[in-house]
């Protein structure tokens, strides 16, 4: 096998990804906005007109792309798309050259390099190390390619128990990644348009954010270009993550015991900061986009029939995105929709009905589809509960208390814990609050809009909690739409503090400011260096990845052998790693494949019935343990590969295994074997 140069692969094919998505996220967005004059497109600046193209793209393209390649074909979506490009273009030309101000392109910049350093492989020789990020991005990855090679409604790539099982995801991002891994040819890995797709999701989310400064905020115009370099700044501010992060770092430094964790917001039951949500949850962010984005055309309509409509496809979409920021928008959307409906004039309240009907008409198709598609779940989509502190639910259970005692506790902490989770964030909505409960008999319609988002979000964050999945995602990702309202409320006071920075009461804002963004950068480090030292046995072994600290030669094997099958395979074959492991990083990363059983529940949870994974499991297992019939197995299951690695026992074991039958890709740490009937 000819030696390879992964780092260089990745390096490329995410500048590649990263250039293909800006005509997916710029010409869409240009095109319908200047049809539709959306936020006076027509009389805007050349540069106002990409801020509102990139954000409307964003918020729409995902859920026009399934509704087009749903009824019709991929080849509408690709027709789509190229008018748009075409449009765009010749609208480019007659408009004038956009001329961005200097620290945008910087901060364009910064973040651009951020995420490529973040999501690359790091390679040293025959040593190759993804980032922490790989704990996420195997499953999306597969998603991705999945989509890509089959198709959308989409199917589950982790579970073929003889047949395609539907996908129960929010997998609207990735429909627009598996468009550019289909463009990018052999160039663009599923992994590299994830990749790509982060870097324009962090630029739509800046641009977003201006927009929330001009148009939900009573300042409008007035001193946008300052506020909008303070908002930026404010995205990259979290909270307090590096204190507690680097206690525990110095703990395990200097006695040996302790954790480190892999990323500073699993610390504990996290509100993630932008930059963090951005690189780990794209669609989350990409849904929060599209809710903004959807609201301020709504918002904004003057009883404009074509922007409502335009704000019901936003919606739809964001649906598609994450169910979760979407439920918690809808929270407030609901109430505040029925509000205008009694408060405004006849053409204002009309454009509210028609963005509903629109938003359920688009979305629809997709529920229908996720409701049919089955799965196992650890429990309902929402319950009540009390926002948690790990800690406390980590030591207090020791001391006898029960779980109402604790939720107690939890309860009086969370001023607590929201400060060591918000920091900054948490001074400036105590202010704002502060000041509206002030001046509560004079506050504006935007001012009470703007404060029933950050309640909303802040309820869902606090009392809420989906048990859908151990994580819970509805109040960490419902949390980001109360973080956007922040950015672009706090813009203001910011701007104040930069001047008054030397007075004595500015010095907490500063330190506040300054730990924000080192958490920011810790966790720009850590979720790259971890591996790297825990090879180095600087840290803990992340269990998740590997039970040895060993893992560099091993990736890069495994890298290996999936490339060669790659090349190789057929877009169709089904290849199969040990079943019994609990999250094959390997093969989500670098499989682009169907696999028959990913896990314990044979992937199910993504969608299928779980039914027939019991009987697959007693026909796989035993292939990784000296003992099954492999081509009985393989003929069942439609399995044209098999993997081992070498913590699977039949690695060591020649004979149980043909694997000296050719074809067959043999490295020291992974190997494969050509099985089955084909």
């Amino acid at each position: 096998m000819p030696p390879a140069h992964f780092m260089r692969d990745d390096l490329a094919g995410v500048a590649l990804a990263t250039v293909l998505f800006s005509l997916l996220f710029i010409p869409p967005g240009f095109t319908i906005a200047w049809a539709f004059d959306l936020l006076n497109f027509r009389a805007s600046s050349p540069a106002w007109r990409i801020v509102i193209a990139l954000a409307v793209s964003v918020a729409m393209v995902p859920g026009i792309e399934f509704l087009l390649w749903t009824y019709l074909t991929i080849a509408a979506v690709w027709i789509f798309h190229g008018a748009a490009a075409l449009i765009c273009a010749f609208l480019m030309v007659r408009g004038g050259k956009p001329v961005l101000p200097k620290w945008t392109v910087i901060a364009a910049v910064l973040w651009l390099a951020a995420v490529w350093a973040s999501g690359i492989d790091l390679q040293f020789g025959n040593r190759l190390f993804p980032s922490v990020l790989a704990y996420d991005y195997n499953l999306r990855s597969a998603v991705i390619d999945g989509i890509a090679r089959l198709g959308v409604p989409a199917r589950n790539p982790l579970y073929f128990p003889g047949h395609f099982e539907p996908l129960r995801y929010h997998y609207f991002w990735f429909i627009p990644c598996s468009l550019v891994e289909r463009a990018g040819g052999s160039m663009v890995a599923a992994r590299h348009a994830l990749i790509g797709s982060t870097v324009w999701c962090g630029w739509a989310l800046m641009a977003v954010a201006v927009l929330g400064l001009r148009y939900l905020h009573p300042a409008g115009d007035r001193n946008l270009e300052r506020r909008a370099k303070w908002a930026i700044l404010m995205l990259g501010i979290a909270g307090l993550d590096v204190i507690p992060n680097l206690i525990f770092a110095a703990i395990f430094s200097t006695t040996g015991a302790g954790l480190v964790f892999a990323s500073s917001e699993w610390w504990n039951n996290q509100v993630t900061g932008m930059p963090t949500a951005a690189l780990w949850v794209a669609h989350h962010v990409a849904s929060l986009i599209a809710c903004f984005v959807g609201f301020i055309l709504l918002y904004r309509s003057r009883g404009k029939v074509p922007a409502a409509i335009c704000a019901g496809l936003c919606f739809a979409s964001a649906a598609g995105l994450s169910i979760y920021v979407t439920l918690t928008f809808a929270i407030f959307l609901i109430p505040c929709g029925a509000v205008m409906l009694w408060k405004k004039l006849w053409p204002e309240r009309l454009v509210w009905p028609i963005a509903g009907a629109t938003a359920l008409a688009g979305a629809l198709p997709y529920l229908l589809v996720l409701r049919g598609a089955g799965g196992s779940a650890d429990g309902p989509l929402v319950t009540f509960t009390v926002r948690s502190m790990s800690f406390l639910d980590i030591i207090l259970p020791g001391y006898g208390l029960t779980w109402n005692q604790v939720a107690w506790a939890n309860l009086a902490a969370l001023p607590l814990n929201y400060f060591l989770e918000t920091g900054l964030g948490f001074v400036l909505a105590g202010i704002w609050l502060r000041r509206a409960w002030r001046r509560r008999k004079n506050l504006g319609e935007i001012e009470i809009i703007a404060l029933g988002l950050f309640l909303s979000a802040l309820f869902v964050a606090t009392f809420l909690r989906s048990s859908v999945i151990i994580n819970n995602d509805l109040a960490w990702r419902g949390a980001m739409i109360g973080q956007l309202i922040l950015v672009i409320w706090s813009a203001g006071p910011l701007t104040a503090w930069w001047r008054m920075r030397r007075r004595r009461r500015a010095g907490l804002v500063t330190g506040l400011v300054v730990l924000g963004l080192a958490s920011s950068v810790y966790e720009l480090i850590i979720v790259r260096t971890y591996l790297p030292l825990m090879e180095a046995r600087r840290v803990p072994v992340a269990e998740w990845f590997s039970k040895t600290a060993e893992t560099g030669r091993r990736t890069f094997d495994a890298r290996s052998v999936y490339e060669q099958l790659r090349k190789e395979l057929p877009q169709d074959a089904l290849v199969q790693g040990n079943p019994t492991h609990w999250n094959d990083l390997y093969f989500g990363l670098y499989g682009q494949r169907q696999t028959a059983a990913f896990d314990r529940l044979c992937g199910s949870v993504l969608g299928g019935d779980p039914a027939s994974c019991s009987g697959m499991q007693a026909g796989l297992a035993p292939l990784f343990l000296n003992d099954g019939d492999i081509d009985h197995a393989c003929r069942e299951w439609n399995i044209g590969t098999l993997i081992a690695k070498d913590d699977d026992p039949v690695f060591q074991n020649h004979s149980a295994w043909p694997w000296t039958k050719a074809p067959t890709v043999v490295t020291e740490h992974v190997r494969a074997v050509r099985c089955g009937t084909d």
